[in-house]
């Protein structure tokens, strides 16, 4: 059996990387049920140097995110387990230093387990297509260099990977990002949870997820208001839109708070000035909530992350999901991953993620490989649509100017787009939602947990053999040798 050591930011650090490893984490446990050559599994947690005293039992060791000592002191102390063991370790930049300054812990921290013969599995969440500095690609030819494979959750990226700038030669393999929920929820399903929390009869539109600047929230509720323009005010008084509004907590720290701050002023002046009437709700208010409370209300705002089993019933009562980002160059959402687990219809933005996952190969082909643009008028897109699992909507030039005057480098996204998306999915030939739903259900009913960590244990056994083999070359040439000069 072999021991998984896996490094990465965990619960209740709040962030995407934590939730894909606590999941991961239950996959394996799971797993160990069919796979006999998993064995116990232990979280290395990066701390961002708060102390945190309140990490589960999962937890064995805590790293300081921006101390190098640190790093390695966790990388000697694995090596010194007894037993079989291999280390999972999540690269994304700004959990492996201080990334402003451009700290690197991860490289000495791999070198360590490298030279204690250990060896080393690097997920990469982040492969950046554009201003990229050495700082970048070192991190990730050090990984290449120290690590036995790189995993990846895109196969673009993958293929980026091993092109310059980055060139790496070490072993790449794609393995999917997981997903929790991966049964087929009904109709009478979505209605009953629905009709507990009040919302009988209504359309639900959905967003979840972290919250910063770059996740274009604001865009997915402007364009959702240009949609409900299209409506009477009776058709608007049944769609409600429902916001988890908690922040990523790399952003809300930062400067004491400072940045959340001023983002969250600033997003809630533009709804309230746009003509949007919404609402600010804990969790626990969300959940008392009546129906005549969802019908004065177009967005309501949930200002925290929700628990696992409030986020279930929410995906299961959705019948659409918008999660945009405004990073072209992201390669993977644990949100888009959930859409297609619940099999639920999502408008998305033209990243990398999502014009991988829910667009149909040939317009991949036309919008990543060849370059050109699948179509340039929204009558155009619609045969696109008909044929995915999931619109993708395009991400034009800033110029400059964004809607919060936060992050005016980023791309936005195309408001009428979003709504032309909505009324498509939602007003349009009902059979339009069901079969984009079916497309959807069948891409994520092949990537549980439980299958994605038995893909990961695969992998740490082939490097095994490799490395077995390897010892057993070496040391028939030793003996070789040895006879070689006795003759």
């Amino acid at each position: 059996m072999t021991d998984v050591y896996v490094v990465s930011t965990y619960r209740p650090r709040f962030c995407g990387i934590a939730e894909f490893s606590a999941n991961l984490v239950k996959g394996f446990k799971r797993a160990r049920r069919s796979d006999e050559s998993i064995g116990n599994v232990y979280v290395v947690a990066i701390d961002n140097n708060r102390q945190r005293t309140e990490y589960g039992r999962d937890v064995s060791l805590v790293i300081n995110q921006y101390d190098e000592s640190s790093w390695v002191k966790s990388a000697n102390a694995i090596a010194g387990k007894d037993g079989k063991k291999v280390v999972l370790a999540n690269m994304e930049y700004g959990i492996i230093g201080d990334y402003d300054s451009r700290q690197d812990n991860l490289t000495p921290f791999m070198k360590t387990l490298n030279e204690r013969g250990v060896p080393v599995v690097v997920q990469v969440h982040t492969v950046k297509g554009e201003n990229i500095d050495q700082y970048n690609t070192d991190v990730l030819r050090n990984s290449s260099k120290y690590g036995k494979a790189i995993t990846i959750m895109s196969q673009i990226a993958g293929d980026m990977l091993s092109q310059e700038p980055y060139s790496l030669e070490g072993k790449i393999e794609y393995i999917s990002h997981g997903v929790r929920a991966h049964e087929r929820y009904s109709e009478t399903d979505r209605r009953n949870v629905k009709s507990k929390y009040g919302l009988d009869g209504m359309i639900v539109v959905a967003n979840f997820g972290y919250n910063s600047p770059n996740k274009g929230r604001e865009y997915g509720n402007i364009g959702h208001l240009e949609f409900l323009k299209t409506l009477s005010e009776s058709q608007r008084k049944r769609v409600v839109k429902i916001d988890s509004h908690g922040p990523h907590e790399g952003f809300a720290s930062k400067e004491g708070g400072k940045y959340w701050i001023e983002y969250d002023s600033r997003f809630k002046a533009l709804i309230t000035n746009s003509g949007l009437r919404w609402l600010e709700v804990s969790q626990s208010q969300f959940k008392k909530l009546t129906r005549q409370d969802f019908e004065k209300h177009d967005v309501v705002l949930i200002n925290r992350t929700l628990d696992n089993k409030t986020f279930g019933e929410c995906f299961i009562m959705s019948d659409l999901i918008i999660n945009p980002t405004r990073d072209p160059w992201q390669i993977t959402s644990g949100i888009r991953a959930e859409t297609q687990g619940y099999g639920r219809a999502g408008i998305f933005s033209s990243s990398l993620d999502s014009m991988e996952n829910f667009m149909p190969g040939e317009a991949v082909i036309k919008e990543v490989i060849g370059k050109k643009k699948h179509a340039t008028r929204l009558d155009e897109k619609r045969h696109i649509w008909d044929k995915s699992s999931g619109i993708v909507v395009d991400l034009i030039p800033s110029n400059g100017h964004d809607l919060l005057g936060i992050e005016p480098n980023l791309p936005v996204l195309d408001i009428e787009e979003i709504a032309a998306a909505e009324y498509y999915l939602l007003v349009g030939n009902d059979n339009q939602r069901t079969d984009m739903e079916d497309r959807s259900r069948e891409k994520g009913r092949g990537i549980p947990w439980t299958r994605v960590a038995l893909r990961y244990s695969r992998l740490f056994q082939e490097i095994s053999e490799e490395e077995e083999s390897k010892k057993e070359k070496l040391l028939y040439l030793k003996e070789r040798d040895g006879q070689e000069s006795i003759a």
